[in-house]
C-alpha cells in the first residue's frame, strides 16, 4: 500500500459563508436571547427563594430543638431533686482534639 498523497480533499474542505455572519446581528435573535436570560432570571429567583426558605425552616427548627433541650435539662433537673447537674457544651465546634466518635466494647 502506499501512502495517500496530501492533496485530496473530502467534505471538510469545502468551504461555505455559514458561521461567517454574527448571529447577534438578526434582530428576532437578540429579542429570543433577551427572553431566554429573563426566563432564566425568574427562574433563579424562585430559587433563591426557596433556598431561604429552606434556611428560615432550618433555623426555625434549631430554634425548638434548643427549646426542647432546655425542657428536658428542666425535667432532668427536677427528676434529680435539684441536684446540680452539669450540662456538655451546647457550642457546635471540634471536640477539643478528639478524633471522632469511639466506642469501646
Amino acid at each position: 500500500m502506499s501512502i495517500p498523497p496530501k492533496n485530496i480533499r473530502g467534505l471538510h474542505d469545502i468551504q461555505t459563508n455559514s458561521g461567517k455572519v454574527d448571529s447577534i446581528c438578526a434582530p428576532y435573535k437578540v429579542h429570543m436571547r433577551i427572553s431566554h436570560l429573563e426566563m432564566e432570571k425568574i427562574s433563579r429567583k424562585k430559587e433563591k427563594v426557596s433556598a431561604v426558605h429552606r434556611v428560615k425552616n432550618i433555623d426555625k427548627r434549631f430554634q425548638e430543638i434548643e427549646a426542647e433541650k432546655e425542657a428536658l435539662w428542666r425535667i432532668l433537673d427536677r427528676l434529680n431533686n435539684g441536684n446540680s447537674i452539669v450540662k456538655p457544651k451546647t457550642e457546635p465546634g471540634p471536640c477539643n482534639g478528639s478524633k471522632g466518635f469511639r466506642l469501646k466494647y
